[in-house]
């Protein structure tokens, strides 16, 4: 490909790319148009429904898992739903966290409505409404979220010590597999249940645990369930990187402490190390740049490390957006690049910084250095094979 398709196919890809941020824009627009209506109280279920479309309603029916009533009309539907789902809050109540749990509760005790702020995510407000328990609006000149009385009342009702228990548990759920995707990157879902037990963890049943685990994906979003697992978002390609996994055989995931995981597990965390911290510094010291787009910065180019892409993906990210002003400014920019990425928890590495790894490959070898193979007088190194004489290498059999 010579220099001008080269240019024309980037330019292509670059009109694409253009107009699917506009489509994307033109429906958040029409969504925000859509959500944020005027309301007045009392506001009951049907009032709600009512707003929604027949595709949204079918969304509601197949999140509560409804059958038998995909052939009903609109109104039909409403009429359904509006007898339903006050019947389903118990089961839906035990599929939430405490932040939702909470924002319910609140909306209970406050004739069903809860103000939210503008950072509240349509993402968020969608996994509301599509089990019917919340709906946007506008009230008294805010964004709310507003309960159907139906609801309220049930809501009381049902309240009580077991429902909080159970509500705590997949709070725990929740933020120690979120924690562990966000060093581990992707975990095979017996993988997850086996790493959940390391904390005192059982999952006696496994269908409940995925639901928890698929309501939390609907409402918080930076994780996937797939074939191979669940995935962190940010995560190349899932398969590539569960193969290079599974190939570190030698080294387990790392024990992360329960605090540490749940610190991961809220959005947009960045582990600040002295490393990081040192990076972002240096930056800052060069460039007038706003914490926030800082933090942007810093994020994405630890995604790249974590992805596994080599030093140069990282330093070629940072040269798109910052100029060098000097020679000396780029060596820094390299060394402080080069210490971040050794000292990061990469995901093949299974949460393991190089610097651990290549540790942990030293203090190995310096244990096997003192066997000796009686018949040569020789030590052995994990790679020779076994004096067992069972053929396979010392690191597989004898050694392990």
């Amino acid at each position: 490909m010579d220099d001008k398709q080269d240019r024309e196919l980037r330019e292509a890809i670059e009109d694409i790319f253009i107009g699917l941020e506009a489509e994307e824009e033109r429906m958040r627009a029409y969504k925000e148009k859509k959500y944020w209506q005027e309301i007045t109280l009392p506001f009951g279920l049907q009032n709600g429904l009512e707003r929604l479309t027949k595709d949204d309603l079918n969304d509601i029916r197949r999140k509560l898992n409804l059958v038998g009533l995909s052939s009903l009309n609109k109104g039909q539907l409403i009429k359904k739903l509006t007898e339903i789902i006050p019947e389903k809050l118990f089961d839906t109540l035990f599929l939430l966290d405490e932040e939702r749990y909470r924002l319910l509760k609140k909306a209970a005790h406050n004739q069903g409505v809860v103000p939210i702020e503008d950072t509240f995510s349509l993402e968020k407000v969608e996994s509301f409404w599509k089990r019917g328990i919340l709906f946007p609006a506008i009230h008294a000149g805010r964004k709310v979220l507003v309960m159907p009385t139906e609801l309220q009342e049930r809501f009381l009702k049902v309240d009580n010590q077991d429902v909080q228990k159970v509500i705590k548990r997949n709070t725990e759920w929740i933020q120690l597999s979120y924690g562990m995707l966000f060093y581990y990157g992707i975990l095979a879902r017996t993988q997850l249940k086996l790493l959940l037990g390391r904390y005192g963890i059982e999952v006696e049943d496994n269908i409940h645990f995925h639901q928890v685990l698929s309501s939390s994906i609907d409402y918080y979003g930076w994780i996937e369930n797939q074939t191979a697992g669940y995935i962190h978002l940010d995560v190349d390609d899932g398969r590539a990187l569960l193969d290079a996994q599974l190939q570190r055989d030698e080294i387990d995931y790392y024990p992360f402490t329960k605090q540490q995981l749940r610190k991961a597990s809220a959005p947009n965390f960045i582990e600040k190390t002295p490393e990081v911290k040192a990076f972002m510094e240096f930056i800052h010291d060069y460039y007038e740049i706003s914490q926030k787009d800082l933090d942007g910065i810093t994020a994405e180019l630890i995604c790249i490390v974590k992805n596994g892409e080599n030093l140069n993906e990282g330093i070629e990210f940072l040269q798109i957006i910052f100029e060098s002003p000097t020679m000396e400014f780029l060596q820094e920019l390299v060394d402080k690049v080069a210490v971040l990425h050794n000292n990061t928890r990469m995901w093949m590495l299974k949460g393991y910084t190089p610097i651990e790894v290549r540790k942990k490959r030293e203090l190995q070898e310096s244990k096997d250095s003192n066997v000796i193979d009686f018949a040569s007088r020789k030590k052995i190194g994990r790679n020779d094979p076994c004096p067992c004489g069972s053929g396979k290498k010392y690191k597989k059999c004898c050694g392990k």
